[in-house]
């Protein structure tokens, strides 16, 4: 594989400002048991390890802090609904429940949901 002439932030950059990168970003996601199985066969230990050596270009993700009304258990600020799903090897909350489900068109949607507002988060100054 050729030599990386871009950082992983450097190339992010490039196509957020919709600049050419030196190559397409690549993104990792996985379940942990994944993660694991891939860094032992890969012979590494830490994911920056595994991803320099896949060539995957990390993001560093920053929310602001959730400051709106209180959520029911167990649900998101969409509406959405969790359960504990096990999968012999582990446990992962699943989407059981989609509010937008039920409705059959936009003006539906429009009428009877009720999406996050800003002002339920606190951004820094």
């Amino acid at each position: 594989m050729p030599k990386d002439s871009m950082t992983p932030r450097e190339r992010w950059t490039a196509v957020c400002e919709r600049k050419k990168p030196d190559r397409v970003p690549l993104f990792w996601s996985s379940t942990q048991e994944t993660l694991d199985s891939v860094k032992k066969y890969l012979g590494v230990s830490e994911n920056s390890e595994l991803f320099k050596k896949l060539h995957i270009d990390e993001i560093v993700s920053v929310f602001p802090d959730y400051i709106g009304p209180k959520l029911p258990e167990g649900t998101d600020f969409f509406g959405c609904g969790f359960e504990k799903i096990s999968y012999g090897s582990g446990v992962y909350l699943e989407c059981v429940y989609h509010p937008l489900a039920g409705y059959e068109t936009i003006e539906e949607i429009r009428k009877n949901f009720k999406f996050p507002s800003i002002d339920w988060f606190d951004f820094p100054a």
